[in-house]
């Protein structure tokens, strides 16, 4: 199925430039606060996705609060879950269909419990790139490309394919999903675990957190994190 999806561009940080999406329930509705008749068709790979936005960003991933279990199956994240304006994670299949030609970058923003904030950006990104069959590949990881005040904490899992708790693609002999609690593109296992446990902090065990090592380390569970994409703009 093609569905019409209508662009908005509300902004969110200045220094990012980059925008909070609103997500339309019904693609034939604008949504609220739409300005302008801009809009897209995106074709999802016969996939049913009436949540789809387009937008000069996109938001992907969402932690803020802890209301919403992150420690899925990889059905959920395969095909998204949580509410756009709380905790969610959009979906590989999804972000797989808008970057798997490339020509995306990433920002992540974060903050901790006691209200200091960094971000990371990468130049490149994409799920599944130049994928067949995105699902049976495992919708890799590639990005590349990185600035920022948080550290570099993503590179290490750049082509690693996406590990679920009932689905071990990693090159560890465990589980890293099932031993950190969390779903991610692993290695052996992490650098980053951004879909871990929400502790609030500080805790005593080790990297299963919503963790960024190279900023908090492996025993700090950060508060909030969000990840959102956008097309790569031409160098000026």
């Amino acid at each position: 199925d093609t569905f019409r999806v209508h662009w908005t561009l509300r902004f969110h940080e200045p220094e990012s430039r980059f925008c909070v999406c609103v997500c339309v329930q019904r693609c034939s509705v604008p949504p609220a606060g739409h300005r302008g008749d801009r809009s897209t068709c995106l074709h999802m790979a016969g996939r049913c996705c009436p949540l789809m936005s387009l937008c000069v960003s996109q938001v992907i991933q969402r932690r803020e609060d802890g209301s919403m279990n992150f420690f899925r199956g990889w059905e959920a994240y395969r095909d998204g879950f949580g509410t756009t304006t709380g905790e969610h994670w959009l979906g590989l299949h999804r972000i797989y269909t808008l970057t798997r030609s490339g020509g995306y970058e990433l920002r992540i923003d974060m903050a901790d419990f006691d209200n200091a904030t960094a971000f990371a950006c990468y130049s490149d990104f994409s799920v599944g790139r130049d994928s067949v069959n995105p699902e049976e590949d495992g919708y890799p990881l590639t990005v590349d490309g990185y600035s920022g005040t948080a550290g570099d904490s993503l590179l290490k899992h750049s082509g690693m394919r996406f590990t679920t708790k009932d689905r071990d693609q990693d090159q560890s002999e465990n589980n890293c999903a099932a031993y950190y609690q969390g779903a991610w593109w692993y290695r052996n296992c992490h650098t980053s675990n951004l879909n871990g446990q929400y502790l609030r902090g500080g805790h005593a065990s080790y990297a299963d957190g919503v963790e960024w090592s190279s900023w908090t380390g492996w025993q700090y569970s950060l508060r909030f994190t969000e990840m959102k994409i956008r097309p790569r703009r031409p160098e000026s």
